[in-house]
């Protein structure tokens, strides 16, 4: 049996559309297929298979995200080529989850006037009223000198 035909014959089609990889699956849910003695994703076999030749998977490069948010799906309509933030931030995982927030934590909302970004990290944010909260409050225990009586949260 070729590589071709060893693949194709592990895709089903599910009625959701997608092409569900039924072989070898990774650690992380992706499928797996054996070419030239290693392992290369089905996704991106898939990808070269029907669209061409993929660039090579490297930290800066462009990569395949699952638009119907499926990790064993290997059709290419539902693959597109993002930047790997772009990638990052459709998932579901922290930093996805983080940037999708529209308040802190205490119900303030993420305006440009209440974001706060730190100059050495500019990707990240804070809440100013929270900031301005807690400066208020060591102040207070600063200037109460260790008597807990005088501070108040």
């Amino acid at each position: 049996m070729t590589e071709h035909q060893r693949f194709w014959s592990r895709v089903i089609q599910s009625p959701d559309g997608c092409w569900v990889w039924t072989g070898k699956h990774g650690k992380t849910g992706y499928g797996q297929l054996m070419v030239k003695r290693r392992y290369v994703y089905a996704h991106r076999y898939a990808w070269g298979e029907i669209k061409g030749n993929l660039p090579p998977f490297k930290a800066g490069g462009l990569q395949l995200n699952h638009k119907c948010r499926r990790r064993d799906c290997v059709r290419p309509d539902h693959l597109e080529l993002v930047t790997g933030r772009a990638n990052l931030l459709c998932g579901t995982g922290f930093v996805a989850q983080r940037a999708a927030q529209t308040h802190c934590k205490h119900g303030h909302e993420f305006t440009d006037e209440n974001t706060y970004r730190d100059p050495k990290l500019p990707k990240t944010r804070a809440c100013r009223t929270c900031r301005t909260q807690r400066a208020k409050w060591y102040k207070l225990a600063d200037d109460a000198q260790g008597n807990p009586c005088l501070v108040t949260p």
